[in-house]
């Protein structure tokens, strides 16, 4: 088929090589002339070549396309392998630093368990499996693993496991491979962070490197095998609590329907309030609403939809934020029907 194809795009190639040989011209006329008709042949040369290269992509694409149905298959049944592994791993803890005795038992590791349970004041919780993983080394002894029957159980635990702090034992969820290795290059993420500023205090859990540096904080997660910022979030260097808490007194809504219908005593009542922000919905109105009245307040607003020459129009709202808040805004959003405003805050 292939060979078929390629003595066919010869031949055609050649027979618009033939047709493109230069012809001395005896008069401008048929000068020109021939230059029209190569430059229609120019064009069915470019075309061709389109139509060629077309052909061969369809050709390799429906060759590949078993390999790329068999790649697409293989990384579904890893992504589904991966999330049942999860799935049981979600209800287990491993426990580091637990001393083996020789010849252990499974009462004797029910023993660590129990005591170890205890100083945590974890108080009764069921458990399903207790046993070592791992092979011993010397002056090191394999981790625990513990299975709980139900997650109530294990929250309750790591929960309570910072009263394991000075002792050698330590307590983490039982990570998938893949998850595993998240958490080593997360881990050392956060040591090269760590150098740099000793003041900072790391954590690392769910897949994700958090740091806090005096209030101001980060999240990371790897991706494609390096570690990316998430996000950055806290109080800046200018800003504190008592500001933002000053600032922002009260939120009021109201449903108006319609804006141009109110007189000057609704809206001298609406600042008489003395809201940080106030929201109308159901404004109705399809032109911008001006009024110096609101001098003190940046106004947002959405204008209604008409969906007939007659009748009023549905929708709209119509919002005024203090300028004394508008510097705590970090972010707006804004659709046909509703408003998302992010602030400069962790409450």
């Amino acid at each position: 088929m292939s060979s078929d194809r390629s003595s066919e795009s010869q031949s055609a190639g050649n027979q618009i090589r033939k047709k493109n040989t230069r012809v001395r011209a005896e008069s401008p006329e048929e000068e020109i002339n021939l230059i029209k008709r190569q430059k229609t042949e120019m064009e069915d040369i470019k075309r061709f070549i389109r139509e060629e290269n077309a052909k061969m992509k369809a050709d390799i694409t429906e060759q590949l396309k078993p390999l790329t149905e068999f790649v697409l298959t293989q990384n579904t049944m890893k992504n589904e392998l991966e999330r049942v592994k999860r799935t049981l791993n979600s209800k287990n803890i491993v426990i580091t630093g637990c001393t083996e005795a020789d010849n252990e038992t499974d009462e004797n590791r029910m023993e660590i368990i129990t005591k170890m349970f205890e100083h945590m004041e974890v108080g009764a919780v069921l458990l399903g499996d207790v046993y070592r993983i791992g092979i011993k080394k010397p002056n090191k002894h394999p981790p625990l693993l513990v299975k709980f029957v139900t997650m109530i159980d294990k929250k309750k635990v790591m929960k309570n496991r910072g009263k394991l702090r000075g002792s050698n034992a330590y307590l983490d969820d039982d990570l998938t491979k893949t998850e595993q290795e998240i958490q080593k290059i997360l881990i050392a993420k956060g040591k090269e962070l760590k150098a740099t500023n000793k003041e900072i205090k790391l954590s690392v859990r769910f897949g994700k490197l958090y740091i806090d540096n005096n209030g101001t904080k980060q999240k990371y997660n790897v991706k494609d095998g390096s570690v990316q910022l998430l996000c950055r979030f806290g109080w800046p260097s200018h800003l504190t609590r008592t500001n933002i808490f000053n600032d922002l007194t009260s939120i009021i809504y109201w449903n108006c329907e319609g804006i141009f219908n109110k007189t000057i005593e609704f809206f001298t009542y609406l600042l008489n309030l003395n809201a940080s922000i106030f929201a109308l919905s159901e404004t109705w109105h399809t032109t911008s609403y001006k009024n110096p009245i609101f001098e003190n307040y940046e106004i947002i607003e959405e204008f209604g939809i008409k969906n007939h020459v007659n009748g009023r129009a549905k929708g709209g709202f119509f919002i005024g934020i203090k300028t004394s808040v508008m510097r705590h805004i970090k972010r707006i959003k804004k659709c046909q029907y509703a408003i998302s405003l992010v602030l400069q805050t962790n409450f």
